[in-house]
């Protein structure tokens, strides 16, 4: 586009090549800056040489010109940067020409910690005192209060104009960045320039205001006397210059500058920020992934194995509470990392450079994708590779929803490590995100579960979503479903568009009157639990479930009976065999237990749930799992976070739902949305479940009788089966369980035979693709994206038996159930 703007002119063309700025943010040894360089100079040369195939003399010509005035890097990484020009210097040399000057274009810092001009107009944020590990909780509170009142009285009309110190700096880098590099003594007098400019008054000025107003979130809190950098230090310093501020303020700024490699982008390199359309035409690179918050097993693996090793984080936690006496040199080492990764998180969070990212439990590849985005013109683009999850994740939904609804996503495309790209686990996903400025896109382009670049070249991997799209979708959070061709974007489009998802928090719609209930967390209750055969006194018997416990329809998937101590240390069960299931007095032994009155205490919050059961599903899992979403009944008792709980309105059916979460049709929608590794909260209220409302009488006992029949296989499940006998009373109990009336008024376990539970489990899912409206050539493509359910059929019946049974009861069932539809909802 650039050079079409420019005509036909050659030398117009040509400038305008060269005035292009691409950067990686985290250049590491240059590999994007090299192919970036090529893929410029092949254009130019091509441009200079008049046809496609220009001479290698010319093509390594362009590159080098390419080099001195296109590309520019930054790595935190000191060795990093020095064999990023290496490389750059090897890839674009000449010969009888002196390699290309790159001190001012490829440097040393921290992208993600410094200043911006915008954020230093509005002053210091309060929360840059904010308490982390080694301050002192009062003193930070109190300059906190300073810097609030000091925020208040602060006026910033005689903040630097477009003709201050930052343009003097912008017109003299253009000057060092324009300068000739034909021989040696240029490239020389280019580099005295370059020193000469970063130790200048004027950029030293603005240099050291960003310096400040930055430290301001490093600063260790300790005593009240202190100096600190707040609000009127700063505004003294902008308004006074630096000699305003206090000797010790002074030296401790550069101190921390030093330690955390802050690096101001607008005073790195005034000449692409101080333009009339700042920011690069291009931002490319694949970034850090990496959790900001300090992982103690990891931090401790080579210093001290035997933390790292403990068997849960209860024990973890004491042997490090206990270094202050057996290792306090370690301890020290601890906790300066730790306050190093506090303090960052802190300035991610609060000083408003990430304000869509910069949340929670932060990643570096999530700021790294919105400070690339950040960086560009508007007209300008960012291609970036990170985790599948910044368009899929919850914490990243905000960020995704931003470039949806600003129509700056262009594309996205998903890929499977299982060709081993990356040196990670091989069922982890990468995408390939491409954004633009602020030139608006009304439609997307993705491919999902691609293997390697080849797929790209398939169109049927590809679809097209608007911001409309997904907006249906996923109206809660507006991030990415999950497509893997045009087949599954029809589908789920026609899908979303008559059935409504089970939380719409856009209109407020709640069919089923569901919530989350959040029980037990390891890490929270870490010292609350017990294992079997600690004895911590009486009441301490209430079992805690996990998710490695059960299967759809399924409470005693595994249990930890008849297992050694090391079994439950590890979490590692063993599967409940199907003649032990045949015993209805069968129970799963659990690995942890907590004290009554905690079980109380935790079902106190949900005080309004009322049912004699818990609906519970597993969170953890991934769209490539045999199932993705696996529910079931457990006795009303506590369960971990990894199997949290379905709180359910009184008058609600729980069969109903239960069935439906376990249909192949509802697993079908969930994997489209699951990127990570968890089927959580946010994915599941944005799912389609059929209303409460729309089953019929007949379909409500329908589909109850044979989900009581799945689910009640055990005497601690009666409370389930008598509530369904209090709803549905004793004849209608008996004239549906014929093969098991009640006796003595008492419904009785039913027995495990899995033939029948297959043939039970078919007709449900056919049931419900009927009601999802669902015609059977898409219901035969759905069941054939369960690629594990029919390898294991296959490998036991000699075809997928499962798909065989479920078409059957297909064609059974037309006629007899309507489905959903837009109209009614």
């Amino acid at each position: 586009d650039r050079l079409e703007n420019a005509g036909e002119n050659i030398e117009e063309r040509e400038k305008e090549l060269l005035s292009i700025k691409v950067c990686d943010p985290a250049c590491g040894s240059g590999a994007f800056l090299i192919a970036a360089c090529n893929r410029l100079g092949s254009e130019l040369a091509k441009l200079r040489y008049g046809e496609d195939l220009p001479p290698q003399n010319i093509l390594q010509e362009a590159r080098r010109d390419v080099l001195q005035h296109c590309i520019y890097g930054v790595d935190l990484n000191p060795m990093g940067v020095e064999l990023a020009k290496v490389s750059l210097w090897i890839n674009a040399i000449v010969r009888d020409k002196p390699l290309n000057f790159l001190d001012h274009h490829i440097k040393c810092g921290n992208s993600l910690i410094g200043a911006t001009a915008e954020l230093m107009k509005k002053g210091i944020p309060t929360e840059a005192f904010n308490p982390v590990v080694g301050d002192d909780k009062k003193v930070a509170q109190y300059f906190k209060k300073i810097n609030r009142e000091q925020l208040k009285n602060t006026t910033f009309t005689q903040w630097l104009s477009r003709e201050d110190t930052s343009r003097i700096c912008f017109e003299k880098f253009v000057e060092l960045d324009e300068a000739e590099e034909s021989d040696p003594q240029e490239v020389n007098r280019k580099k005295e320039q370059y020193e000469q400019l970063v130790h200048s008054f004027d950029y030293n000025k603005v240099k050291f205001l960003a310096d400040l107003w930055t430290s301001a979130f490093f600063w260790n809190l300790t005593n009240k006397e202190m100096e600190v950098p707040t609000q009127d230090v700063f505004t003294g310093a902008l308004l006074q210059g630096a000699s305003s501020v206090s000797f010790e303020i002074t030296k401790k700024v550069s101190e921390l500058a030093d330690e955390y490699h802050f690096f101001h982008w607008h005073v790195e390199f005034p000449e692409v920020f101080g333009d009339v359309n700042p920011g690069f035409d291009c931002m490319l690179g694949n970034p850090p992934w990496e959790r900001i918050k300090l992982q103690e097993k990891e931090f401790f693996e080579y210093l001290a194995p035997e933390i790292t090793n403990a068997q849960n984080a209860a024990a973890r936690k004491k042997l490090i509470e206990k270094l202050h006496i057996e290792n306090p040199s370690l301890e020290l080492v601890f906790k300066n990392a730790k306050r190093t990764r506090e303090t960052e998180a802190k300035f991610l969070r609060n000083s408003n450079r990430f304000p869509l990212t910069g949340k929670g439990d932060t990643n570096t590849y999530t700021v790294f994708t919105e400070h690339a985005r950040n960086l560009i013109k508007s007209t300008g683009r960012v291609g970036i590779i990170v985790p599948s999850g910044i368009a899929t994740d919850k914490t990243t939904s905000e960020f995704f929803g931003d470039i949806v609804d600003n129509k700056s996503l262009v594309s996205m495309y998903d890929f499977e490590n299982k060709n081993g790209y990356f040196p990670i686990h091989r069922s982890f996903k990468f995408c390939l995100l491409t954004m633009s400025g602020k030139m608006g896109y009304s439609i997307f382009d993705f491919a999902f579960f691609l293997h390697d670049i080849d797929d790209l070249n398939d169109e049927v991997r590809h679809f097209p979503l608007t911001p409309e799209d997904i907006q249906l979708i996923n109206p809660n959070t507006r991030n990415c479903p999950i497509f893997r061709n045009k087949i599954d974007a029809r589908i789920n489009k026609k899908i979303y568009g008559n059935v409504p998802v089970l939380i719409n928090e856009m209109v407020d719609i709640n069919h089923w009157g569901v919530y989350y209930m959040r029980l037990v967390h390891f890490g929270d209750f870490a010292d609350d639990l017990r294992f079997p055969w600690e004895d911590k006194g009486p009441n301490w018997d209430i079992p805690v479930y996990e998710s490695k416990m059960i299967w759809a329809f399924d409470h005693r998937l595994s249990t930890f009976m008849e297992l050694d101590k090391s079994a439950y240390y590890k979490g590692k069960p063993r599967f409940v065999s199907s003649e032990e299931k045949k015993n209805p007095f069968f129970k799963s032994e659990n690995r942890y237990f907590i004290n009554k009155k905690l079980s109380e205490k935790l079902f106190a919050k949900y005080s309004n749930y009322t049912h004699n059961c818990l609906l519970v599903w597993r969170d953890i899992t991934n769209a490539t799992n045999e199932r993705t979403s696996v529910a079931t009944i457990i006795p009303k008792t506590a369960a971990s976070v990894t199997c949290p709980a379905l709180g359910i309105e009184k008058d609600k059916n729980v069969a109903l739902i239960l069935a439906n979460f376990n249909s192949f049709i509802f697993d079908y929608f969930a994997r489209q949305k699951v990127g990570g590794s968890h089927l959580n909260w946010t994915i599941l209220t944005q799912l389609p479940i059929i209303p409460s409302d729309y089953y019929s009488q007949e379909e409500q006992l329908l589909i109850t009788s044979r989900i009581v029949e799945l689910v009640y296989t055990a005497w601690d499940l009666e409370p389930f089966a008598q509530d369904v006998l209090n709803e549905i009373g004793a004849n209608t109990w008996n004239q549906w369980f014929a093969h098991n009336p009640l006796q003595n008024n008492r419904p009785y376990p039913f027995r495990w035979d899995e033939e029948r539970r297959a043939q039970l489990r078919a007709e449900i899912d056919a049931i419900y693709a009927h009601l999802y409206g669902i015609s059977k050539d898409d219901l035969d493509y759905i069941l054939d994206t369960f690629p594990i359910v029919k390898r294991k059929d296959e490998a036991k019946y000699g075809t997928y038996r499962t798909k065989d049974l479920i078409l059957e009861y297909y064609d059974e069932y037309e006629g007899k159930i309507e489905p959903v539809s837009k109209e009614e909802n």
